[in-house]
């Protein structure tokens, strides 16, 4: 079954992200997180952060990390259920709401998965068309980690047909703005001047302005 945040952990990760120009990127964001998952909140990058971990847990369970990543700290398995919140004190305590259902939760977090990679894919696009070499590297590098048919197909129809600035940005609610801006930045290597016209594009359309680019770039360790 398709795993949208673990795909996009590969992607932060290297495993996928050397096919897309990103492996300077990769190599970024795990120097300047490592494994304080903690850190990775505090950033402002939630789910590029949540996917990353998710991707270091992966590689755990298979035995290691790659480059010597420090381990994060524990996380619960991609998709497990949150065990459900205390009981009220008593009569007189006030009712707490409850948790949003953990499918929805879920929903919602592959939603936004998939977004990002549409905007890592989509960022690679800039310079020109993803070329059928490029295609190939990409699909290779993939199956070369076991992506499963469903999320081949969908990293073969997001490189036939990557998503506009437009699109991507119509798609993106205003507190994943910097995450999609982040990973369209680490998606490439910023050493073309369409690649650099491409993230300006993006910041306009999701409304970023200078100061919060620097700061993503800052703490990315992007130029």
């Amino acid at each position: 079954m398709f795993d949208p945040e673990r795909m996009l952990g590969q992607m932060l990760g290297g495993a996928l992200g050397g096919a897309f120009g990103g492996t300077r990127g990769a190599k970024s964001l795990k120097r300047t997180f490592g494994g304080n998952t903690a850190m990775k909140a505090q950033v402002g990058l939630g789910l590029l952060g949540v996917a990353f971990a998710a991707y270091e847990h992966y590689q755990q369970q298979r035995g290691g990390f790659a480059g010597g990543a420090a381990q994060p700290q524990s996380l619960p398995p991609s998709g497990s259920a949150m065990p459900p919140p205390p009981p009220p004190a008593g009569p007189g305590a006030s009712a707490m709401p409850p948790p949003p259902p953990p499918a929805a939760a879920s929903h919602v977090a592959n939603a936004d998965a998939r977004l990002l990679m549409q905007a890592m894919i989509a960022a690679a696009a800039a310079d020109g068309r993803i070329d059928d070499d490029e295609r190939a590297r990409v699909i290779g590098r993939a199956e070369a980690v076991s992506v499963d048919t469903d999320g081949r197909r969908f990293l073969e129809a997001e490189l036939a047909a990557p998503k506009s600035v437009e699109t991507i940005a119509a798609a993106t609610r205003r507190e994943l703005a910097a995450d999609v801006y982040a990973a369209s930045a680490l998606a490439i290597s910023l050493d073309t001047a369409e690649e650099r016209a491409y993230l300006d594009r993006l910041a306009r359309a999701l409304d970023l302005g200078d100061a919060q680019r620097a700061e993503i770039h800052t703490r990315l360790g992007l130029a």
